[in-house]
């Protein structure tokens, strides 16, 4: 006798290896049905940005043809989430739902037909970890101590023998969505710099891990020396588990443990997103509701399109226009000038990179901008405002990450390239559009309103 076939749902877990709901359908020996849902109807769901749109379509295209040699078929579809589960759930008579959860605020659990959710995305599921007196961490360093300690650290799960349901079922087509942008087409030259999809992902950690993770405690903070796992899109869209992830970098000593840190950091945003689910709109220190944020379009399209006058915040910005990716020690220095030097809400700085970036990730792309701007959880103090100048001596030396981004500037020499204003010829490159020292004394004036 037959049985009544499971519904495997991908979401953000586009792989087939170490992906625990996908293997556990697979161990029923039960027909499978495999499904992608593009979702832009749930009420309080995030729409998609224009970059990560590109990204979803390669890893999408990636997992179809994975799936294709196991002869099976992904079945995509548009709409909201819940109404189409169920709808296929119905049409095929599915036993069940196997999925890995989300920790979103918007996702709901299914109801109607029998479910099983699964840890694919994280190392530590957000819902078993608390402090000792009952309520969710705050801090990050008590979080990490408590969340290692309490690690289960399963292997990797391998690629599982799959079975296709022998169903008839309508399925979009991928490019009929429409994924890679058409206005603006800046996203055609993303694939210069990346892979998407789980063969991608893999080769990335490979790369990483052989090559550049033993040097990382040196090298991550240089944005010329290409000194980090450049693995954040991978992970946001489960090209590749952060248990992977994890395995690969144990053994390296501290540059390992620094690297693994960083994966902590990942956790702890979701960890507040899902406890704390206005961390995407709200200040999470309601104190930072007195701040005086400032509207200011033109400084603000100034800093979207690199051109304040400041060579490391310009070089961050257009990097990330070129390439739907920023190094992370320059977008603290971005969103620092963004929100201490023309003093304009962190919520505009989020909602641009939440378009432009590969990795979107709501909760990390809320969770860091609110530390950046000292409204967060275990955020830098506000009084932390970055120099840009000094920030990209100390960390640009030679001039050759500004010097890739900025090619106005490429005739300057070494740490003159950040004081162009100072230099004796006539550059075409804008002055700054404010000014550092002025523009601190004025943000900390206005951070006296908080206290």
């Amino acid at each position: 006798m037959t049985q009544n076939p499971i519904i495997v749902l991908f979401q953000r877990d586009l792989r087939l290896s170490d992906n625990p709901a996908l293997s556990s359908a697979a161990d029923t020996k039960a027909p499978l049905i495999f499904l992608y849902v593009l979702d832009e109807k749930t009420p309080g769901k995030r729409k998609i940005g224009s970059a990560e749109k590109w990204w979803l379509h390669q890893s999408l295209k990636a997992l179809q043809g994975d799936l294709s040699k196991k002869r099976c078929k992904l079945i995509l579809r548009k709409g909201a989430l819940r109404s189409v589960v169920l709808e296929i759930a119905k049409k095929t008579k599915a036993q069940a739902v196997y999925y890995n959860r989300l920790y979103e605020p918007w996702f709901k659990d299914f109801r109607g037909i029998e479910t099983k959710a699964f840890n694919g995305t994280l190392l530590h599921d957000p819902t078993d970890l608390f402090t000792k007196s009952g309520g969710p961490f705050k801090v990050f360093t008590p979080f990490w101590n408590a969340a290692q300690k309490d690690l289960d650290i399963g292997p990797i799960l391998k690629v599982p023998k799959l079975a296709g349901a022998k169903v008839s079922l309508r399925t979009d087509t991928l490019s009929s969505w429409k994924l890679e942008p058409q206005k603006p087409n800046w996203a055609k030259g993303f694939s210069k710099y990346w892979t998407p999809g789980e063969k991608g992902a893999l080769k990335q950690l490979q790369k990483f891990t052989k090559s550049k993770l033993s040097q990382y405690v040196k090298k991550r903070d240089m944005p010329a020396l290409e000194g980090t796992s450049k693995l954040s899109p991978h992970l946001h869209m489960g090209d590749i588990s952060p248990l992977q992830v994890w395995k690969a970098a144990q053994k390296q000593g501290a540059s390992a443990k620094k690297f693994r840190d960083e994966l902590g950091w990942r956790e702890f945003s979701t960890y507040l997103l899902y406890h704390f689910p206005d961390l995407q709109r709200a200040n999470f220190n309601p104190k930072f509701n007195k701040m005086p944020w400032v509207k200011n379009t033109r400084g603000f399209k100034r800093w979207k399109e690199g051109l304040t006058g400041y060579p490391i915040v310009d070089a961050g910005m257009r990097e990330l226009w070129a390439t739907g990716w920023v190094h992370n020690r320059v977008r603290m220095i971005v969103a620092s000038f963004l929100t201490k030097d023309l003093l304009i809400h962190w919520k505009e700085g989020a909602k641009w990179f939440q378009d432009t970036l590969v990795d979107a990730d709501l909760a990390n792309n809320s969770a860091s901008w609110q530390w950046v701007a000292g409204s967060g959880a275990d955020a830098a103090p506000f009084f932390r405002i970055f120099n840009p100048t000094t920030q990209g001596m100390q960390y640009d030396p030679k001039g050759d990450y500004v010097r890739k981004w900025v090619p106005e500037l490429s005739k300057l020499k070494g740490k003159e390239i950040h004081e162009p204003w100072k230099c004796e010829f006539e550059l075409d490159y804008p002055d700054p559009i404010v000014d550092h020292k002025e523009a601190r004394e004025k943000a900390l004036q206005g951070f006296k309103k908080v206290k």
